[in-house]
């Protein structure tokens, strides 16, 4: 399954994919990012989580489930400038760490303030399927 169904079978309504990445960005993202999430970008530059807000009709964002490709480049810049990591940060925990897509396809957390990189899924499908908190609609 590729990771584009996969997100939309696990977040359902609560996922907005943006407009896929500029054509004219290909060359630039080919070279930083792994080819399964420049293949995202292409069809989406960034997917967005949302909520419903209770009692009204109306939805607002509430966090990143992929960065968008410009927040990619930066955030991975910032890592290995002050991590000499190796990989591609791709998202956010929402709170003090980020999640790092590495050359082996395999999916690292680290904390800003952790000295370590943890292991936290095999490959990207399984990074969603272990992040994915289920929701009643």
């Amino acid at each position: 399954m590729d990771i584009i169904e996969l997100i939309r079978e696990l977040y359902g309504d609560f996922c907005v994919f943006c407009p896929p990445l500029d054509e004219s960005r290909y060359n630039e993202a080919k070279m930083l990012v792994p080819e399964e999430l420049f293949e995202i970008l292409k069809i989406s530059n960034g997917i967005k989580e949302t909520m419903e807000l209770p009692n009204r009709e109306e939805r607002i964002v509430i966090g990143l489930i992929i960065y968008p490709f410009d927040d990619i480049r930066s955030q991975t810049e910032r890592y290995i400038n002050e991590y000499s990591g190796e990989g591609v940060v791709f998202v956010g925990n929402g709170a003090d760490g980020f999640f790092i897509l590495k050359s082996d396809g395999k999916v690292y957390f680290r904390g800003y303030l952790d000295e370590d990189e943890e292991l936290y899924a095999d490959s990207l499908a399984e990074y969603f399927r272990k992040w994915h908190c289920p929701r009643s609609a």
